[in-house]
């Protein structure tokens, strides 16, 4: 008998919020991977009436979005990889922190709903700050 590893994506995006119970965690994963990228500038701000928490930076960006919904899989080159040893689940925290994750990068934009489970791939809305 044969038996492999499965992960049902609704599932994860939707329940694993409740297995890490340190959000802020988070923040250290997106600072990591803005200086895995190269960044010399990163802005952190929080507003708090709306609950958003925003991560710019000025590194590389990302070149391929389906990374950040590979778990144990790192999109870093192998020259970092080398070094780093990075473990390819530092965004999910992000996922499980949030009910809403909006990643942009390279004139893209990534809309992921974790309560419901859905991603939405749409240019990038401009008229948010």
């Amino acid at each position: 008998m044969e038996i492999q590893v499965r992960i049902n994506s609704e599932g994860a995006l939707r329940n694993q919020r409740y297995a890490f119970t340190d959000r802020f965690t988070l923040v250290s994963e997106l600072l990591q991977n803005a200086r895995r990228a190269g960044a010399t500038l990163i802005e952190v701000s929080h507003d708090e009436p709306s609950r958003t928490l925003r991560v710019r930076d000025n590194g590389r960006g990302l070149g391929d979005f389906q990374k950040l919904l590979t778990f144990h899989e790192s999109g870093w080159d192998q020259d970092l990889q080398r070094q780093e040893q990075p473990f390819g689940v530092g965004f999910s925290k992000c996922l499980y922190a949030s009910t809403r994750c909006i990643v942009t990068s390279g004139g893209l934009e990534a809309d992921i709903d974790t309560v419901s489970g859905d991603t939405t791939n749409c240019p990038p809305d401009d008229t948010r700050n």
